[in-house]
């Protein structure tokens, strides 16, 4: 997450995937163990139960313990995440809001109509959320979408180019 947030090219999809994607991967922990685990496990002879030629006691005991802490851990880290992340994770607003970056959108030469489709659910969330301040701004909903539309093509056509 850190080296996702300390990049300059940051986009906000890449924010809401990012904390998804990161608590996905923090969830997979409790079924399998991450690099560092693996790692330490190819050092472990079963066979005699030494760990770097090191005898081992209590290994049942151990094994028990460690995973009540990785699931007590990996469910902590995920609560927390979703609660600082919360915004993030549910606002329906934010992620519609997320349909402004042209660098996501289906190409004008091989997806013309997935272009023409694009963000029309996300335009009619925002209007909607939207519709006492842009209407007190004197806004059109009618003629935004049609902005929406024609920006669409614009934009693909001019970064195809």
């Amino acid at each position: 997450m850190s080296k996702l947030f300390q990049r300059s090219d940051l986009l906000m999809s890449d924010i809401t995937s990012g904390v998804e994607d990161s608590v996905a991967a923090i969830a997979k922990l409790k079924e399998a163990p991450g690099s560092f685990m693996k790692g330490l496990a190819k050092d472990f002879d079963a066979a005699h139960e030494t760990l770097y030629g090191r005898e081992l006691s209590g290994m049942e005991e151990g094994k028990e313990a460690y995973s009540t802490m990785v699931a007590n851990v990996t469910s902590s880290i995920i609560e927390h995440m979703n609660e600082r992340f919360y915004t993030i994770l549910s606002d329906p607003v934010f992620k519609a809001a997320c349909i402004f970056e042209h660098v996501r959108w289906p190409s004008f030469g091989t997806d013309r109509l997935g272009l023409e489709l694009h963000g029309e659910q996300q335009v009619e969330l925002l209007l909607g959320h939207y519709k006492t301040l842009y209407g007190y701004l004197g806004g059109d909903p009618a003629k935004a979408r049609c902005e929406w539309r024609r920006l669409k093509l614009i934009l693909s056509i001019c970064v195809e180019k």
